[in-house]
């Protein structure tokens, strides 16, 4: 005959399943409709796209809700914040030291270091060239670098770099996973693409160097390969 007992349910183990699975369910299908928001945004960097994923939890503030002021009495931890700027601070001037002594990185990795601590982000591009762009991004561009670079040759553009200029843009697209760099720019960035190209023409239209002249139809080609003329532009 069957023990009554051992044949009896836990009906609070199964609930307890019941809901862990629904919970791991709705976590599973909230991340996913996450993460396709954050491609139809085209994201600019992976950094985003990762807190777009691990923020989809939260929900908006109503009206009706209130932030409790015990919640705002904490005070800011100044002592911290101050030594994170020092040491900022620090790495930069190392990094910039180094660049002036000719240490140029040698790697994509190296590269976005040196990238994201150099305040003058124009001249280490003048330094480094296209040629060796080309070399040290040839495994990838970092997420987000592309749009960057295209901002900082814009922003500091002079006539008299017309040719490295030119020369960098043209050797971007050897670089691994421009496609895919190129399919994450902003809508600022395409723009900063688009003046870019436009001031490189306008200074092969003032100047009668016959090595300038020959650009233009170079130009020509990189507005097709940054997808100036697409849709999307602005």
């Amino acid at each position: 005959m069957a023990d009554l007992k051992e044949d009896k349910i836990d009906f609070r183990k199964l609930e307890k399943e019941l809901e862990n699975a629904m919970k791991a369910d709705a976590k599973y299908w909230r991340e996913n409709d996450a993460k396709m928001r954050a491609v139809e945004q085209r994201v600019e960097s992976y950094e985003q796209f990762r807190d777009i994923v691990a923020a989809s939890h939260l929900q908006p503030l109503e009206k009706k809700d209130k932030i409790s002021e015990s919640k705002l009495q904490q005070p800011w931890n100044t002592l911290a914040t101050s030594d994170d700027k020092k040491q900022e601070l620090r790495l930069t001037r190392d990094t910039e030291e180094r660049l002036s002594a000719g240490n140029l990185p040698h790697n994509s990795l190296e590269f976005t270091r040196d990238w994201r601590r150099c305040q003058d982000r124009y001249k280490l591009l003048m330094t480094i060239g296209g040629t060796r762009l080309e070399k040290v991004m040839k495994s990838d561009i970092g997420m987000g670098i592309l749009g960057e670079i295209l901002v900082s040759l814009n922003a500091s553009f002079v006539p008299e770099d017309a040719t490295a200029v030119t020369d960098i843009l043209e050797c971007l697209p050897n670089c691994g996973r421009f496609s895919l760099a190129l399919d994450f720019l902003s809508r600022q960035e395409k723009q900063s693409a688009k003046e870019l190209v436009e001031k490189l023409e306008d200074s092969c239209e003032s100047n009668e160097d016959e090595d300038v002249k020959s650009l233009r139809e170079e130009l020509q080609k990189l507005g097709a390969i940054y997808q100036l003329n697409s849709k999307d532009e602005c």
